[in-house]
């Protein structure tokens, strides 16, 4: 036979380790989502990068192989950082 006393006290342990337990999930969970949340912002951020970067290679592969003026041609940058093809200068 066991003690009530003892029997409560342990009980009593059971039930605080396990909201403990809980918590410590809880605030885990919540970290867990703050980290998926900079994840998936980052990726969006990346792969909307890579399409503007893939859409101006496209563009510039079409505009230097494009049939008017094939000659003196040249990529080149413009006062916002674009690059475009341009008028080669001799």
């Amino acid at each position: 036979m066991s003690d009530p006393t003892v029997t409560r006290t342990l009980t009593h342990l059971r039930r605080r380790l396990e909201r403990a337990e809980l918590d410590h999930l809880r605030q885990l969970a919540v970290e867990l989502q703050a980290k998926l949340d900079e994840a998936l912002s980052r990726a969006a951020y990346a792969e909307e990068s890579a399409e503007f970067w893939h859409d101006n290679a496209l563009n510039l592969q079409e505009a230097i192989n494009s049939e008017e003026g094939v000659t003196h041609r040249a990529i080149g940058m413009n006062k916002a950082g674009e690059l475009m093809v341009v008028r080669l200068q001799s």
